[in-house]
């Protein structure tokens, strides 16, 4: 079970890391941090510093057609304040080893893309 901090009904740090870490992250408010599935869908997972948007990923859908598909995330690259720099170096290391890095998933699709595009001009393939 969390623990919160009784003054303020918030999520500790170390329970901020274990949300994160989850397959399925859960809303979350800690005292400088939060972080909530978009209304009406559960599309992208935000987390949030002093109320601003640091980072966002994309759920990270298994199955068994698609063992390898971890989901994507991306921290904004911002320079914001020493706590909202703690904040998006925590996002890093929890998200990291589970999930793709967004820039590295889209030049990953954009070379994919450019070598079919190639392919079709060689009639290779």
């Amino acid at each position: 079970m969390p623990t919160t901090n009784a003054r303020r009904n918030r999520a500790s740090y170390s329970d901020i890391e274990r949300y994160l870490a989850e397959p399925v992250p859960e809303n979350f408010s800690g005292t400088s941090m939060s972080g909530r599935w978009d209304e009406g869908g559960e599309e992208f997972f935000r987390i949030y510093s002093y109320g601003t948007q640091i980072a966002w990923m994309t759920q990270a859908f298994v199955s068994e057609s698609e063992p390898g598909y971890k989901g994507t995330f991306y921290v904004i690259p911002g320079r914001y304040s020493t706590t909202t720099s703690r904040h998006q170096a925590l996002v890093r290391k929890v998200w990291a080893p589970i999930y793709v890095d967004h820039a590295e998933f889209l030049t990953i699709l954009e070379k994919a893309f450019e070598e079919e595009e190639l392919a079709k001009e060689f009639h290779i393939g």
